[in-house]
Formats: C-alpha cells, structure tokens, sequence
C-alpha cells in the first residue's frame, strides 16, 4: 500500500502527460506536472507519511487516532463525492453505457490483478483483489478537478468511483456469504 500510494503520486502525473496525447481527440490540454504532483503529494502521500511517523514513534496514539479519522475520511469522501455528484449530475447522466460497460472491464480487470498478485491464500488473495479494484479513485479525482474542471472527465471519474465501490461491495457480500453458508454447512471454506 505504501509503495503504491508514494508511486502513484509521482507516476500518475507522468504517465497522464505520455497518455493523454494518445486518447485524446485533438489536440492534448496542457498539464502543470509541477501543480499536479505538488496536489498528489499533499493530499496523498503526505497524510501517508504522517501517519507511517505516528505508527512508528507513538503507536498507542495512532491507535487511539485510527477510528476518529477513519470517520471523517468517510464523512469527507461522501462529502465530496456528494458535491462533485451534485454539480456535474448532468455530465453522469451522458455517459454512454459502453463507457460503463468500460468501466466494469477496468474493475473486473483490477479484481482479477489483484487476486492473482495476492500470493498465497485466499485470504490474502481477496485482500489484495479488493485494495487493487478501490485504488486511486481518489488520485483520479485529484487529477480531474484540478486540470479538467467543468468537463466530462470529471463525471467519468467519480462515475468510475461509484462503480468501483459499489461492484467491489458486491465482491466482498459474495465471498462473505459463500464462506458464511460453507461455514453453516461444515465444509471449509473455498475462498478464505
């Protein structure tokens, strides 16, 4: 999680700089690597950071610190994603359903990665599918509100967050009640 989250606040703007040109229709919009990997680094890898410092030095606090802050880091994502959801719901509403239809490949695809790069045991093979399919929901939205405000690849993005969350909640209900109905009936479970 460290190396993913550090790396992708200093490789996301880079390979946004060499992919964009490719998809995009046209000509390219500009990106100020310089504002964009200062906006990762302080809303991603900074917080990252501390917390590692205050595990490390003071791990009774950061005990203590864990449930208050895993609270407001609900209530903040809700919070955002209310008002990104409530001023571009006209651009959600465009999006085509190939383009969901894309975005349930990408998930599916980050599921699959992860369950095969999660080692040994199911369980750590669900743990690992689960982290790949929700991560960087929240670089995405970094990049988009910051470089492509009031267009569609804002929309798409949080369109992508909601279908990640959701379709990865789905993933963990399934596997939870498959291993719950091999516990009831004896058998050991095929996906823990």
């Amino acid at each position: 999680m460290v190396i993913l989250a550090g790396s992708s606040a200093i490789i996301s703007p880079v390979l946004l700089r060499a992919l964009l040109p490719w998809v995009a229709d046209g000509e390219a919009p500009r990106i100020d690597l310089i504002d964009l990997g200062r906006a990762l680094l302080i809303t991603q890898l900074l917080p990252l950071l501390l917390g590692l410092m205050v595990k490390h030095w003071r791990p009774q606090l950061a005990e203590k610190l864990l449930s208050p802050f895993e609270l407001v880091s609900k209530i903040l994502n809700l919070g955002a994603a209310g008002l990104i959801l409530a001023t571009q719901l006209h651009m959600l509403t465009e999006i085509r359903m190939r383009g969901f239809a894309g975005m349930l490949i990408l998930l599916v695809a980050s599921l699959i990665i992860g369950w095969l790069a999660g080692g040994a045991g199911c369980k750590n093979r669900k743990t690992v599918a689960l982290t790949t399919s929700l991560r960087n929901v929240g670089v995405g939205l970094v990049i988009v509100t910051g470089n492509f405000d009031g267009t569609p690849a804002v929309s798409a993005a949080l369109a992508y967050g909601i279908v990640e969350v959701f379709g990865s909640l789905l993933v963990a209900l399934w596997w939870g009640r498959a291993d719950m109905m091999a516990r009831r009936l004896g058998r050991p479970t095929k996906h823990s």
